[in-house]
């Protein structure tokens, strides 16, 4: 890969993980209101199946930014040993790997954690209607 394919697939992946980022949130938020806007009457059937199918997505998200964040730190490295460092702006597109696949999983299970948190208050009688 030339310089040029590298620039275009690094600004991809930075794309796709935006995009992943902003429907987990998305459907994060619309879940928290949902949880707390219903006059569904919370018991442990509902609870578990909601927590089970917001487990199911946020592992498949989880594991699609995974992987991308992986993807970019690969680029990313690829082209700081294909790049002559005079070069300012693709020094730093190569230094610039964001997040980082370790640290966007402990955010993501962290918001995971919360929301689920969240999902149990609900069914323990916290702001029950």
């Amino acid at each position: 890969m030339n310089e040029s394919e590298l620039v275009t697939a690094i600004l991809t992946i930075r794309e796709q993980v935006g995009f992943l980022w902003n429907f987990y949130v998305t459907a994060c938020v619309f879940l928290i209101g949902w949880i707390f806007s219903s006059k569904i009457i919370w018991n442990e059937t509902k609870r578990k199946v909601v927590i089970g199918l917001f487990a199911a997505f946020a592992l498949t998200n989880l594991s699609a930014i995974y992987n991308e964040y992986s993807l970019l730190s690969a680029a990313t490295e690829q082209l700081s040993y294909l790049i002559r460092h005079d070069n300012r702006f693709l020094s730093k597109l190569s230094t610039d790997a964001g997040f980082g696949p370790f640290l966007a999983s402990a955010i993501h299970i962290g918001a995971d954690a919360f929301i689920i948190y969240l999902i149990n208050f609900r069914c323990r009688g916290g702001e029950n209607a």
